[in-house]
């Protein structure tokens, strides 16, 4: 019984049309993005949030979370403490002139 043999150049580009094709090799493969962002709670939020902001943000990823979802925890925590009276750290009025 005959093997083929295969030349290596071509497995190589088999196995790069592969990857391209199904998406694998990404880096963001893996990168956490769950739970839902609206299913999390302000302090669970501002914990994510907190754990995103130590990474600078590039196209992929911040540490071991996905970027976008990153970005979402940050909009929706924004959101959420501005919309929230109780959660204003102080009043916005000004004092009254004399």
């Amino acid at each position: 019984m005959k093997q083929a043999i295969v030349p290596a150049g071509l497995l190589l580009v088999a196995l790069t049309f592969a990857v391209s094709v199904t998406g694998c090799g990404s880096s963001s493969l893996g990168k956490i993005s769950s739970p839902p962002i609206k299913d999390l709670s302000i302090p669970e939020l501002q914990e994510l949030v907190s754990q995103c902001i130590k990474y600078p943000p590039n196209q992929a990823s911040r540490g071991p979370y996905a970027s976008a979802y990153c970005d979402q925890a940050i909009t929706a925590y924004d959101v959420r403490t501005w919309s929230t009276p109780s959660s204003a750290p102080h009043s916005t009025a000004l004092p009254a002139m004399k």
